[in-house]
């Protein structure tokens, strides 16, 4: 016996339209600014740029950027990523330059 659904298939047109719009909602959730915290932790470099000093890498130039500087190693980092560097925010968290 054949399985019929009522409606004409609008249920699976439903749940598919579900799942598309949750995914969306997955991926954009993803992909939005994650706080980028500075640990200091390149046995040789100051940069930016390089990304052991950064927990998630080093951060994007972009508006919805933010960097948080949580480190007492590496007191004088610079910014070699781009000219110029579009950032959000920038915190200083507690211990960071002790």
């Amino acid at each position: 016996m054949a399985y019929q659904e009522a409606g004409g298939g609008r249920g699976y047109a439903l749940v598919a339209l579900l799942f598309t719009v949750a995914a969306a909602i997955v991926v954009g959730h993803a992909s939005a600014a994650r706080a980028q915290i500075w640990t200091g932790q390149s046995a040789n470099s100051d940069a930016w740029s390089d990304a052991a000093n950064w927990y998630f890498g080093p951060p994007a130039s972009s508006a919805g950027t933010e960097i948080s500087f949580a480190s007492s190693v590496r007191l004088a980092p610079f910014q070699d990523i781009a000219d110029p560097f579009v950032l959000g925010s920038m915190r200083f968290l507690s211990g960071a330059g002790d």
